[in-house]
């Protein structure tokens, strides 16, 4: 996002570690809750791990007059993303999830003077659940859904300034998958996940800019498509 316009947020009102720890406690509550004290089969487990483009959706910049902003808006809309999931299934065909997404964009931005770089990652780390359907002899599909914690970090270059511009919301995550057996406990095949969330407050370490707030939020939902393995174990 163009420098003139960095927002910020409290940074220890979501602090990652704490997040991330909390999913894997819930998870692991739910998971052993779930299963009978001496149960019947061993559960199973998935895991998920895809690539591919991701399209930001909504408005990644507020609107001005100048082709600056323009520019910036269309370079920052397309990137690549990785998903990495984690499923265990506590009852037949049904799974609760543990998900890490990451999506990134690296771009000079044209039409600035002084010259400009963006890196741009968007990390959302998530709990939820999966419905898989039975499995057939050569395929199977699945639908999935998890609430989670996004994060935006920004590392800018303008000139010879370098900032950090990094905030944080609460996301959602809707995806589905279809795969083809490749052989005992592989599968390959195409996801289609879309992710919403906004923030309207943001961190940096630019000079007198620290506490900014704006009325135009950025938005962080994103359409992804990807190919990628799941492996049943």
């Amino acid at each position: 996002m163009p420098h003139s316009l960095i927002l910020s947020i409290n940074p220890t009102i979501f602090s990652p570690v704490k997040k991330i720890f909390l999913f894997v406690s819930l998870f692991l509550c739910l998971s052993i809750s779930a299963q009978d004290s001496t149960a019947v089969k061993k559960s199973t487990v998935f895991i998920d791990v895809h690539a591919g483009p991701g399209m930001r959706l909504g408005k990644q910049a507020p609107p001005d007059n100048n082709s600056y902003y323009g520019n910036y808006s269309g370079d920052v809309r397309n990137g690549f993303q990785l998903d990495v999931s984690l499923y265990l299934e506590v009852v037949p065909r049904h799974s609760m999830s543990l998900k890490y997404n990451k999506w990134n964009k690296s771009f000079g931005i044209r039409g600035v003077n002084e010259g400009m770089t963006d890196d741009i990652t968007l990390s959302f780390y998530g709990i939820g659940y999966m419905f898989t359907n039975q499995e057939m002899a050569h395929s199977m599909w699945s639908v999935e859904g998890s609430l989670g914690y996004m994060t935006y970090k920004d590392q800018m270059k303008v000139g010879t300034n370098e900032i950090k511009v990094t905030g944080n919301t609460i996301g959602v995550f809707l995806g589905g998958a279809y795969y083809f057996k490749l052989f005992k406990g592989v599968y390959l095949g195409p996801k289609l996940s879309l992710l919403v969330g906004g923030i309207s407050k943001f961190n940096t370490d630019e000079p007198g800019m620290t506490q900014i707030e704006t009325e135009q939020p950025e938005s962080m939902s994103r359409l992804d498509i990807s190919l990628g393995l799941r492996f049943k174990l």
